[in-house]
């Protein structure tokens, strides 16, 4: 096989929302960027997201993660010039608008990426889409000048100032996360595309980086289980998330709450990977029912009855006017029903006379489980992206075991690692704030 060679200035591996952004961002700078993209189409699993947001300021995020605060700060420090950017590109479509724990705006991903490819091709650059990158190219010194890509069965060395590793982490890769997380995340559903099974952060691991430590978090939603339903439809992303849990109760296959489930959806499930089987038993009452199932969770949101669809779907849950008729089906999915009634019995005593003796403790939300009728849906963790990534500093340079810069080498979005650890703070930020702060350090501002 003959050999191309081809220059360019820029480099980019993966053209999902952090890839696309930084190359359309150096492209804007007069940059001539090549983006490789294995799969067919431009998108990753940031096309699949509505909302671009983050929380207010570094001490509310401390509050629902542990990551590292000296990543995390690239966030705060790069979210407002992103969102400006978006803005003047007309790719904001609503005002300020609350989102979790935090505050963002609706977003038009998919216009914002296409016109990022757009601004590539017109700046001179290309994009690659069915391209497989083979290997970096690493001189003598250590420095990644480019690398070794096959397009259309034809190989390509490209040699780049600059390398970017933006393939958006490890989730579709099981062996890495029953390596990376826990052997029960094996068999988790994927949440997200199915591209990203940690392409990037295995080429940086070979150009001589290393793991973020041993960081265990993803991103995810608590999804009804089983189903009948394949998870290679996006529609089915936010439809089948049961975004309630954040008020309601969730109990182990013993009938324990492990977890305090205000912290948030994303975080009980990076909980409940942990426990037996990585299944839960969710309960909910009449009031939740009303404040939150019925209510549009963001902007815009589709409004539906999430047990009703999840039994429409294959999975076990049921409607109950008394607690004492939950124990038989709860024992019959494969819980302690016995178990689950009491500790509901306990936990609505608790909150009522002393909710500082909760354990877990509940953070933003302790009103007693007390109005029927009672919801239940056996429920389980399904995986978007991973949080595990590649030892980054706050210049989005990747780290060597010794922790110095690789020369010539940045990752942003998923490949960079302990941005945040169990919670979670905005993917379309991360992605768009690092992509940013990857190119001021690459000189195209």
């Amino acid at each position: 096989m003959d050999t191309v060679k081809l220059e360019f200035d820029l480099l980019v591996i993966g053209a999902g929302m952090a890839g696309l952004s930084a190359g359309g961002r150096a492209a804007e700078a007069g940059a001539r960027v090549l983006l490789v993209e294995k799969a067919e189409e431009i998108g990753g699993s940031g096309q699949h997201a509505g909302f671009l947001w983050t929380v207010p300021d570094p001490l509310v995020l401390r509050g629902w993660d542990d990551g590292d605060p000296h990543l995390q700060r690239v966030i705060f420090d790069h979210f407002a010039e992103g969102a400006e950017w978006l803005r003047r590109g007309d790719f904001l479509q609503s005002g300020p608008t609350p989102v979790l724990h935090g505050r963002g705006y609706q977003f038009n991903v998919l216009g914002h990426q296409r016109q990022c490819a757009t601004t590539i091709q017109s700046a001179g650059g290309h994009v690659a889409l069915g391209a497989k990158v083979k290997e970096l190219i690493v001189d003598a010194h250590g420095r990644v000048e480019g690398a070794r890509i096959v397009e259309e069965g034809e190989l390509i060395e490209v040699r780049s100032q600059w390398t970017l590793l933006a393939t958006g982490g490890y989730q579709a890769d099981p062996g890495l996360r029953e390596e990376r997380i826990h052997p029960n995340a094996r068999s988790i559903p994927l949440r997200s595309n199915p591209c990203s099974n940690g392409d990037g952060i295995r080429l940086g691991l070979q150009a001589g980086g290393t793991w973020a430590g041993e960081n265990l978090g993803f991103y995810g939603h608590l999804v009804f289980s089983p189903s009948k339903i394949t998870w290679d439809n996006p529609n089915t992303f936010v439809r089948f998330s049961q975004y309630q849990s954040d008020y309601s109760l969730l109990f182990n296959e013993a009938g324990k709450r492990f977890t305090d489930e205000t912290q948030g959806d994303f975080r009980s499930s990076n909980m409940l990977v942990f426990e037996p089987n990585a299944r839960g038993l969710l309960v909910w009452d009449e009031y939740i029912q009303r404040e939150h199932v019925l209510q549009a969770f963001v902007l815009d949101a589709e409004v539906e009855d999430r047990l009703e669809v999840a039994l429409e779907h294959g999975a076990q849950g049921i409607k109950v006017d008394d607690l004492d008729e939950l124990k038989d089906p709860a024992t019959s999915w494969g819980f302690d029903g016995e178990t689950v009634v009491s500790n509901i019995t306990e936990y609505n005593r608790a909150a009522r006379e002393c909710p500082e003796q909760l354990q877990p403790p509940r953070s933003h939300d302790y009103r007693p489980l007390d109005e029927p009728p009672y919801y239940a849906l056996v429920v389980e963790p399904a995986i978007t992206f991973t949080h595990g990534g590649l030892r980054v500093d706050d210049h989005a340079r990747v780290l060597n075991r010794h922790g110095r810069p690789i020369p010539g080498l940045l990752a942003a979005g998923a490949d960079a690692g302990n941005i945040f650890n169990c919670g979670y703070a905005g993917g379309l930020a991360l992605a768009l704030t690092f992509a940013l702060r990857a190119m001021r350090t690459a000189g195209w501002n």
